[in-house]
């Protein structure tokens, strides 16, 4: 989980970066491992749920002089972009599954 300051707008999931969607340091897994992760973090962590949701709203939001497209980076920037992307649908829609 992201400590201390960090930016919202870029999302590094390189294992140990100090990011929202990053696995801790160490970690190693595929892909199905990598979600299986975020949806446990998002389930059952409540600062983890609240920063993947605050990541999603950004993506809701136009860029503006003052801030800047979520960007996303890392072994797993593309499924990291689809979680957040899948939650933004959620929050536009007002759905919660």
């Amino acid at each position: 989980m992201a400590e201390g300051l960090f930016d919202l707008h870029e999302q590094d999931t390189t294992p140990g970066a100090n990011s929202t969607f990053a696995p801790e340091r160490g970690w190693e897994g595929d892909v199905r491992a990598y979600m299986a992760l975020m949806r446990h973090r998002y389930d059952n962590d409540v600062k983890y749920s609240q920063q993947m949701y605050m990541v999603a709203n950004r993506l809701n939001r136009p860029p503006t002089q003052m801030s800047k497209p979520v960007s996303f980076h890392g072994p797993f920037a593309d499924t990291a972009r689809k979680i957040a992307e899948k939650i933004a649908m959620r929050i536009r829609t007002g759905s919660s599954a």
